[in-house]
């Protein structure tokens, strides 16, 4: 469920996306729990399914970032993403996505594969499991992306350089295996919009 003010159809949307790309950026796949900070974080799969039928309504085609990356085209496409790798995306999204023939990326935050969305604790959000390894592949197999979003998802400008180097690097190394691309997309982890570390930018 959508925060007041948030997306509710497409009319907004319509009347100003006339051409090129357009980035769904999901969370967590289930039923919004009650009373809680990160509300607007949780879609239930059924608003996903209506969310995905509707765009497809207006014409625009799905498509994955690396088609996209090849092609840079300034037709109406729509990339489909979900960061922090929840399980609840692999259990209640990928098979909407299969039905569909929706391609998407999942950011997995790479040292806690497996594990559980620890950062968000202190925020007073609800602890998560995240994708097993073994869910990832599953994800792959099914014609689906990933990328990484750091090793422990912290806030980057708010650690030293060097740390938030690793982060984003170390995260990338993490992110190969048997079906893991060599170089890995990468999100950075945005609570807010702020500036990045100078040297980071780099």
């Amino acid at each position: 469920m959508a925060p007041p003010g948030s997306y509710t159809d497409l009319n907004s949307v319509q009347s100003v996306w006339h051409e090129g790309l357009l980035i769904l950026m999901y969370h967590a796949i289930e039923t919004p729990p009650l009373r809680h900070p990160w509300r607007g974080l949780y879609v239930e799969p059924t608003k996903l399914r209506a969310q995905l039928d509707e765009l497809r309504g207006t014409g625009a085609r799905f498509v994955s970032l690396t088609e996209w990356n090849r092609r840079r085209s300034r037709e109406r496409e729509i990339i489909v993403t979900f960061d922090d790798g929840f399980q609840n995306a692999f259990r209640n999204a990928l098979p909407i996505l299969q039905e569909l023939a929706v391609p998407a990326i999942n950011y997995i935050v790479a040292g806690e594969i497996g594990g559980a969305n620890s950062w968000d604790h202190a925020l007073g959000a609800q602890i998560r499991t995240l994708m097993s390894h073994g869910e990832i592949l599953e994800w792959q197999r099914a014609g689906l992306e990933i990328g990484s979003h750091t090793l422990t998802h912290p806030r980057l400008t708010a650690i030293p350089p060097d740390q938030a180097r690793r982060e984003i690097f170390d995260s990338k190394k993490n992110s190969r295996g048997p079906l893991w691309p060599a170089c890995s997309p990468f999100r950075l982890p945005l609570r807010r919009l702020e500036p990045c570390h100078p040297r980071s930018r780099r």
